[in-house]
C-alpha cells in the first residue's frame, strides 16, 4: 500500500501541496487541520509530515512550537522563518525538493509504479554495507547481519550484533515491543515502528517490514537528540501554558527562569524587568545567586544586557572572557551567555559555566521562551491596566454615588428610550418630594410619576431637547407628594452620540420663592396704588372737603357742608377700599373645605354698595338676584372667598346688573352677571389699580378679586358670558375641588 504522508494546515496552501503529492506514484496523502492532537499522526499510519504556516505570526510561533513534538520525520514549508532543530524547512515553491525529501523521508528511493518497495538485497554487500542507514536482517528471532550505520547507533561492533535476540539489546521496558516489531507475528509486507532505549540513555527508532521470505528488514535510526529536542519543546509548551496564567510580571519572571533552568538546562538565568526606566533584576535562579549573588541594575544601552534590550535583538556570547563586548560585564564563573529582550519590558539572560555550551536550538529554544514571555507580560500589563481603570471608575463611581445621594435637592439619574426618560435611579430627597421610593420607579417612565397631565406637552418637549444633547435650565410644575409646585429643573447628558442618552436632572423647588417674589411685587404695586390714591383720589375730596368748610365759616352758608359730607364719605371709601386691599393681598390662611353655595350666599346677604346702603343696591333700589346654578366643595379661606365674592356681586348691582350667576367649572367656578358687560378692549385692565366706569367708584374692587384669587394660588380672567350678548363673567380656575 502506499505510504503515508500528513499534509498538516488548512487553506490554499495546503491543498496545493496535498494535490502535488497525490500525483506522485507510491505517495499516500493523509489530511488534518492542526498537530493538536500528536496521537493522530500514529494512528492514521504517517510516515512523515508537512506543515504549511498560516499568514498570522502568533499562530506561526504556536505551530512551530509544535511541530518539533512529532515523532516522524518533520518539514515546514516556509522562507525566513526560525524552526526547531531537527526538523526541516524547505522553500514553499520548490515542489522538487519537497517530492525528494518526501521519498527520503519515506525510506529510500521508491519504484515508479509505487506499490513495492524492495528491501537492499542480502547478497548486495556493498550497497548493504554503505547504506547511511542502520539496518538489520532478521530471521528466526536472531539478528543474521548488521550493516556499520546500525552497528554505530546500537553501540555494538559487527560481528556482536550477528545471532543475537534484537530484544538484548534495548533497556527491560522496552524488550516486549521489539520482541513484538521484529517477531514472526509481523504479517508478510507490514510496516511497523516502535521507539525504544538503547545504552542507557540513548533513543533508537526502529522500523521493520516482513518480506515474502519471512526475513524482517529492520531500519534503525539514533533520534536521541531529536527526542531530547522534543522533550524541551513540550516542556516549553507547557511553560507557555504556565505563563499565560501568571498574575503579575513577577511570577511571570519567576517562571521564565524555572523555565530556562529545566528546559535549557542551564544553571544560570536570570529576568530583568523595565522598571521606571531602569532594568532591574527581578528572578534569579538559586544558583546564579549563589554565584555571582544580585545582578546590578543596568541603564538601557550599559552593558551587554542593556544594549541588547535597546537594540532589540538576541545577543549569544559563547566565551565571555573573550569577547570584546563583555569584558566590563564578565564574571569568571559564566562564560557562554544567551540574552534575548522581552519587548519592551525587560531582557532575559542565560548563562553557562561552560564556553561554547549553546548550538542553535538552544538559542530559538531560549527566543520561543522569551516570546511567551513577552506576550505573558504584555497580557499582564494589559490587565493591570483594565484592573487600574476599573478601580478608578469604581472610586468615581463611588464618590459620585455619595454626591448623588447627599445632594440637598430632588435628583434622578434616567435614560432616554424612544424619547422617553426611564428612571435608573433616584435619590432620598426625590423619594421623599415625589412621595415614590426607588424600587417603585427604577425601570419605569419619569414623567408617569411626576408631570401633571396639563404638562405632558411640556415634559415631551423637553424629553426631545435632552434627546438631543441640550441643557434644561428652565422652571417646571411638577406633581409632588404635597400638589403640584414649581421647581428649576436643571440637568446634565452623557452618551448624546449614542442611542440611550443619560440624563442627570435636579429638581429646585422655588415655589416659596416665587410666592415670596410675587407677594413683594403685590406689594410693591400695593405701594403705587396707595401712592396713586393718595396722591389723586384722596387730594380731590380733601379739597372739596377744605373748599366747602372755608366757603361756610366765611358765608355761613350751610348747603356747602352737603358736598362736603359727600366728599368725605368717598374718602372714607377710599380707605375701607386700601385697608382691604392691604389685608386681602396677604397669604391665605388655613383652607377647609367649603360649600360654594352657602358662601356665594352668605356673601350676598352681607354686602354692602359703596354708599353702605344694603337695603337697594341700585339706583332703583332693586337688590337684584342670586342664582347658584352648580355648586361644589373647594379648598379655601371662607373669609377671603366671601370677600372676594361680595366685591363682585357689588360690582355687578352698581354697574346695572339685575341678575347674579355662580356656578362650577371643570376646575374652578365663575361668577356672572346680565349687566351691560366689560367691553373687550378693557379686560385686560380691569384688575389694575384704580381702573373704573363709575366716577363714585374707588378703581380698587376688582383688584381686591384678583389679590384673593392669587393668594389661593387661582388663576381669574374676564371671559365672554354665556350668552355671548351682554353681561360680565370671571372665570376662576387651578381650584382644588374635594
Amino acid at each position: 500500500m502506499p505510504e503515508g504522508v500528513l499534509i498538516v494546515g488548512s487553506g490554499d496552501a495546503a491543498d496545493h501541496v496535498a494535490d502535488g503529492l497525490a500525483t506522485v506514484d507510491g505517495i499516500g496523502v493523509l489530511r488534518a487541520g492542526t498537530l493538536d492532537e500528536p496521537p493522530l499522526i500514529s494512528e492514521r499510519g504517517a510516515d512523515c509530515v508537512v506543515v504549511t504556516l498560516p499568514e498570522e505570526t502568533g499562530e506561526q510561533l504556536r505551530i512551530l512550537a509544535s511541530v518539533g513534538r512529532t515523532e516522524v520525520p518533520t518539514a515546514v514549508l516556509a522562507d525566513g522563518v526560525a524552526v526547531p532543530p531537527g526538523v526541516d524547512r524547505i522553500a514553499p515553491d520548490d515542489e522538487s525538493a519537497l517530492e525528494r525529501w518526501v521519498r527520503t523521508s519515506l525510506d529510500g528511493e521508491t519504484e515508479p509504479d509505487g506499490d513495492e518497495r524492495e528491501a537492499p538485497a542480502p547478497s548486495s554487500d556493498e550497497l548493504f554495507d554503505d547504506s547511511p542507514t542502520g539496518t538489520l536482517i532478521v530471521r528466526d528471532g536472531e539478528i543474521r547481519r548488521a550493516n556499520p550505520a546500525a552497528a554505530e547507533v546500537l553501540g555494538r561492533g559487527q560481528a556482536d550484533l550477528v545471532g543475537i535476540d534484537p530484544a538484548t539489546l534495548v533497556d527491560d521496558p522496552d524488550r516486549d515491543g521489539i520482541e513484538e516489531l521484529l517477531g514472526a507475528e509481523l504479517p508478510p509486507d507490514e510496516r511497523r515502528r516502535c521507539r525504544i532505549a538503547v545504552n542507557g540513555d540513548g533513543t533508537v527508532d526502529v522500523q521493520a517490514r516482513r518480506l515474502d521470505d519471512g526475513t524482517i528488514l529492520a531500519t534503525v535510526v539514533d533520534v536521541t537528540e531529536r527526542t531530547r529536542r522534543h522533550e524541551r519543546i513540550t516542556a516549553l509548551h507547557d511553560a507557555t501554558i504556565a505563563l499565560m496564567g501568571a498574575c503579575d510580571a513577577e511570577s511571570v519572571a519567576e517562571l521564565t527562569v524555572e523555565t530556562a533552568r529545566d528546559v535549557l538546562n542551564l544553571p544560570f538565568s536570570c529576568v530583568f524587568l523595565n522598571q521606571n526606566g531602569v532594568l532591574e533584576p527581578v528572578a534569579i535562579t538559586e544558583r546564579a545567586r549563589e554565584i555571582i549573588g544580585r545582578p546590578p541594575s543596568l541603564e538601557p544601552g550599559e552593558g551587554l544586557l542593556g544594549r541588547a534590550y535597546d537594540a532589540g535583538e538576541t545577543v549569544a556570547v559563547d566565551d565571555a572572557q573573550r569577547d570584546p563586548r563583555f569584558h566590563e560585564d564578565g564574571d569568571e564563573d559564566v562564560r557562554g551567555y544567551v540574552v534575548v529582550p522581552l519587548g519592551e519590558h525587560g531582557a532575559l539572560a542565560v548563562g553557562s559555566p561552560v564556553v561554547d555550551d549553546f548550538d542553535e536550538f538552544d538559542v530559538t529554544v531560549a527566543e520561543l521562551l522569551a516570546a511567551a514571555a513577552e506576550t505573558a507580560l504584555d497580557r499582564v500589563a494589559h490587565e493591570q491596566t483594565l484592573r487600574e481603570r476599573e478601580t478608578a471608575l469604581r472610586e468615581e463611581r463611588d464618590r459620585f454615588s455619595a454626591l448623588f445621594e447627599n445632594i440637598p435637592d430632588p435628583t434622578v439619574h434616567s435614560v432616554h428610550e424612544d424619547g422617553e426618560p426611564i428612571v435608573v435611579d433616584v435619590n432620598d430627597a426625590f423619594e421623599e418630594t415625589f412621595g415614590y421610593d426607588a424600587e417603585t420607579m427604577v425601570g419605569e417612565p419619569l414623567d408617569d410619576f411626576v408631570v401633571p397631565e396639563d404638562r405632558t406637552d411640556e415634559a415631551e418637549h423637553l424629553n426631545e431637547r435632552v434627546s438631543a444633547g441640550e441643557h434644561l435650565d428652565v422652571e417646571v410644575r411638577r406633581r409632588t407628594a404635597d400638589g403640584t409646585r414649581t421647581f428649576h429643573l436643571r440637568n446634565a447628558t452623557v452618551g448624546v452620540e449614542t442611542d440611550a442618552v443619560e440624563e442627570y436632572a435636579i429638581y429646585t423647588d422655588v415655589t416659596d420663592r416665587i410666592e415670596r417674589e410675587r407677594e413683594l411685587e403685590r406689594q410693591n404695586e400695593q405701594l403705587d396704588a396707595f401712592a396713586s390714591v393718595v396722591s389723586h383720589d384722596l387730594r380731590n375730596p380733601l379739597n372739596v372737603v377744605l373748599g366747602g368748610t372755608r366757603l361756610v365759616r366765611e358765608t355761613g352758608d350751610l348747603a356747602a357742608l352737603d358736598d362736603v359730607l359727600t366728599a368725605a364719605e368717598r374718602m372714607d371709601a377710599l380707605v375701607e377700599d386700601l385697608l382691604s386691599l392691604a389685608r386681602e393681598g396677604e397669604v391665605v390662611g388655613e383652607t377647609v373645605p367649603v360649600d360654594l353655595q352657602s358662601v356665594a350666599e352668605d356673601a350676598w346677604t352681607n354686602a354692602e354698595t359703596t354708599d353702605g346702603n344694603d337695603d337697594g343696591w341700585n339706583d332703583d333700589g332693586d337688590r337684584g338676584t342670586l342664582s347658584v346654578e352648580s355648586t361644589g366643595t373647594l379648598q379655601a379661606d371662607s373669609t377671603r372667598l366671601r370677600e372676594l365674592l361680595a366685591n363682585l356681586f357689588r360690582n355687578a348691582v352698581e354697574h346695572g346688573g339685575v341678575t347674579v350667576t355662580v356656578g362650577v367649572l371643570p376646575d374652578g367656578f365663575y361668577v356672572e352677571d346680565d349687566g351691560p358687560g366689560i367691553p373687550e378692549s378693557d379686560r385686560e385692565q380691569v384688575f389694575d389699580h384704580g381702573y373704573t366706569t363709575d366716577d363714585d367708584g374707588t378703581g380698587l374692587g376688582l383688584t381686591i378679586v384678583e389679590e384673593i384669587a392669587h393668594a389661593h394660588g387661582w388663576d381669574v380672567e374676564v371671559a365672554e358670558s354665556d350668552g355671548g350678548e351682554s353681561g360680565a363673567r370671571f372665570d376662576f380656575t387651578g381650584v382644588e375641588f374635594e
